[in-house]
């Protein structure tokens, strides 16, 4: 369970008796793809909250301010301050880490940061804060800010079902309440018919590949042509915007498998950059080769019969890709594919290798054994082989290659991640019941921290 973050303590104005409600709810770097859905939630929790709005990125400035909203701070460009304190590293935390070629450059960077929040904070009196998932460089300060000033901080991130949403008051994936409720057993969802029927349908659309019907926005909102313009402009001074596409099906890769292996194990990549390796990757950090390396050679020495067929994230970055170019002749004998559908490999492998990606989770709702060598709120004893050190790898394979699960556990994990954990919304969801679920769980989880003392 997770211990390397504190949880986000409460409101102190809140929690004082008699004290009034928290009333100014800050939303901190939303990404583009989900500031159309969070422009539009305020709507929802007026009239007891007022919604205010801090950003960055220019795109996402004027998705906001295209749905009428004011944003902070003035300018979208930070002004870096000649020198600061390098003691300020440690409140970015998080994807920050990355930054750390030019240390310099980030601690300043953290430093100016630090101060657009704080004057954001006490200019709007701030009483709560929404973070997109909290590993980036803004969204990280900031939650340190909110916890520096008592303030309860809430974390979102996409759901582990389709059609749904994280938000949780401890972060999200291993840094969520359900990473500890899980490891406590304390597990256990609506125990009703209904629920066990609400459940077995959303289990039952995901394995067929269905989605939930969502509804469009009644209004589209995009990015400003000149807002687009500063983004591509700021692409073209990357190394990496001017690195060739990498043809990988020349190199032995495949779009799609058109037969797949009678048994085989599946190996999902992730994104090498992502936040999930960077954080929570103990034994192969955020090496995709050496993670096949590593599975290659363990599935070799258990079950030489049993293929190993490997997918490629289709959000890697090109010079990632380029470096993958020498692996299908480094492995002839791993299937290699770049589109094939998740869910088709799913249902026809043996059992599942990963870090700490959703897919894990997906093996778990599609009913197949999973080997985990990261953290994630899913990866516990009894729900998936953990794996902490390179030499555990093989034997934790083969007693997934012997499917041995615990059925009645995992249904019991289910029945709390669909039932409890996670909210039955989407940022692409913009239908009353989306809203209405968002909304609810946000007041929730904002009203249950009132009652908690720092």
């Amino acid at each position: 369970m997770p211990t390397d973050r504190p949880s986000a303590a409460p409101s102190a104005r809140a929690a004082s008796a008699g004290g009034p409600a928290p009333r100014t709810l800050a939303f901190i770097e939303l990404g583009i793809r989900a500031a159309p859905y969070f422009a539009e939630l305020p709507a929802q929790l007026r009239p007891d909250w007022r919604c205010v709005h801090f950003s960055t990125r220019p795109v996402v400035r004027s998705v906001l301010r295209q749905a009428g909203l004011a944003v902070a701070p003035a300018r979208a460009r930070l002004t870096l301050p000649e020198r600061a304190d390098p003691a300020l590293l440690a409140e970015a935390g998080g994807k920050a880490r990355q930054l750390a070629r030019d240390p310099g450059r980030l601690v300043r960077r953290v430093a100016a940061v630090q101060a657009a929040l704080t004057a954001f904070f006490d200019a709007e009196r701030i009483d709560a804060l929404f973070v997109w998932n909290g590993s980036g460089l803004v969204a990280s300060v900031a939650a340190a800010e909110a916890r520096r000033r008592g303030l309860p901080v809430l974390f979102g991130e996409n759901g582990y079902l389709p059609g749904t949403l994280q938000i949780d008051r401890e972060g999200v994936n291993w840094y969520a309440s359900a990473t500890r409720i899980v490891a406590e057993g304390r597990d256990d969802g609506p125990d009703d018919p209904a629920a066990e029927a609400a459940l077995d349908a959303a289990l039952a659309d995901y394995v067929a590949g269905r989605r939930p019907p969502s509804r469009p926005p009644a209004r589209r909102l995009r990015p400003s042509a000149w807002a687009r313009l500063g983004r591509e402009l700021a692409r073209l001074g990357e190394f990496a915007y001017w690195r060739p596409a990498v043809n990988l099906e020349a190199h032995g890769f495949h779009a799609r498998l058109d037969k797949l292996p009678a048994r085989y194990v599946f190996l999902p990549f992730q994104v090498a950059g992502d936040s999930q390796l960077l954080l929570h990757s103990p034994v192969v950090g955020a090496d995709m080769s050496k993670l096949l390396e590593l599975v290659h050679a363990a599935l070799r020495a258990t079950a030489p019969d049993v293929r190993l067929v490997v997918k490629l994230h289709p959000a890697e970055r090109r010079h990632v890709l380029k470096a993958y170019r020498e692996l299908p002749a480094r492995y002839p004998d791993v299937l290699f594919t770049l589109a094939q559908p998740t869910i088709e490999l799913l249902r026809g492998c043996a059992a599942v290798v990963t870090v700490n990606s959703t897919v894990g989770f997906e093996a778990i709702a599609c009913g197949k054994p999973v080997v985990a060598l990261g953290r994630n709120f899913y990866t516990a004893p009894g729900l998936v082989e953990c794996v902490s050190q390179a030499d555990a790898l093989a034997p934790a394979l083969a007693r997934a290659l012997r499917g041995e699960i615990d059925a009645a556990r995992r249904r019991r994990f289910l029945r709390y991640i669909h039932g409890r954990f996670l909210v039955h919304a989407s940022y692409q969801d913009f239908g009353a019941s989306s809203f209405a679920a968002t909304a609810g769980r946000i007041r929730e989880l904002l009203a249950s921290a009132q009652d908690v003392t720092p």
